[in-house]
């Protein structure tokens, strides 16, 4: 590393690119350990306190972990998350599909993390219960079926996605199988699920807001506090403005990517 008097950025900063760029490259691997601040200090002829404030830049960038006593070191990147605008859209498309394309097609895991289903542990679980504060869309006392599905890593536990959602008990009692966590995982998704009870989602309202990681959070997900949680509630309507679903899900925000696509129609000639 070297510190160049024409480059306009402080000595800190300087040295955090280098380092940053290492990491980016592949010089520096996740698990390895970084030079150490003294060794930073004597290569580069900076104070120790900016071999220091160097290497905090990178960690409030969570590119890498300090272990007490023994150092520092690049952290392993978390999978990517990314939610579109467009998935809802598919889905419905995809749900007048005959159940041999539809097994063709990934599911929302693979869309959104790349990953294989052998590289995931799906875990759904079901419970019966009624409406109150957290679902406010519906009439208090509404008999509902409450579904969390909660996705770890294969490899070594680790959260990668996780979501609540809430459905009237009424509207879908006709099918057994969607009573049943059994039925999981259901090729299709929800819109599928519906359309087999005779309901079509007209709309899907998606709201996105940030709050601050718990302590709980931040270990089951492998994060770190001072990262913001970001939390995604949906309100699935049939084409007649009916609530028929209501969702929750939380992500930390340092590995989700949020897309919106508008297609916007031509003008007229």
């Amino acid at each position: 590393m070297k510190i160049s008097q024409s480059d306009a950025r402080p000595p800190f900063q300087q040295i955090a690119a280098q380092l940053r760029e290492a990491i980016r490259t592949g010089r520096l691997e996740p698990g390895e350990k970084l030079p150490s601040i003294a060794e930073i200090t004597e290569s580069t002829g900076v104070a120790y306190a900016t071999a220091r404030q160097a290497v905090a830049v990178l960690r409030n960038e969570g590119l890498v972990d300090t272990r007490a006593g023994v150092g520092v070191f690049v952290r392993q990147p978390h999978t990517r998350i990314t939610f579109s605008s467009l998935e809802a859209l598919e889905e419905k498309e995809n749900a007048l599909l005959s159940d041999e394309e539809r097994a063709k097609l990934d599911g929302s895991i693979e869309r959104r993390t790349g990953l294989r289903l052998d590289q995931v542990i799906f875990k759904p679980t079901y419970a019966r219960t009624t409406a109150d504060t957290d679902t406010p869309q519906f009439e208090a006392g509404t008999p509902l079926l409450q579904r969390t599905y909660e996705y770890r890593s294969a490899e070594d536990g680790t959260l990668l996605m996780w979501s609540t959602g809430w459905l009237p008990v009424e509207l879908i009692e006709s099918d057994p199988r969607l009573l049943d966590e059994q039925s999981e995982p259901w090729n299709g998704g929800t819109h599928h699920q519906l359309r087999g009870v005779g309901i079509e989602i007209g709309r899907v309202i998606n709201t996105v807001t940030a709050r601050s990681t718990t302590p709980e959070e931040a270990r089951e997900w492998g994060m770190r506090t001072a990262d913001p949680m970001l939390v995604s509630s949906s309100v699935l309507e049939d084409i007649n403005g009916r609530v028929v679903s209501v969702g929750r899900s939380t992500y930390p925000s340092d590995r989700t990517e949020l897309e919106f696509v508008t297609d916007l129609p031509r003008w007229a000639d």
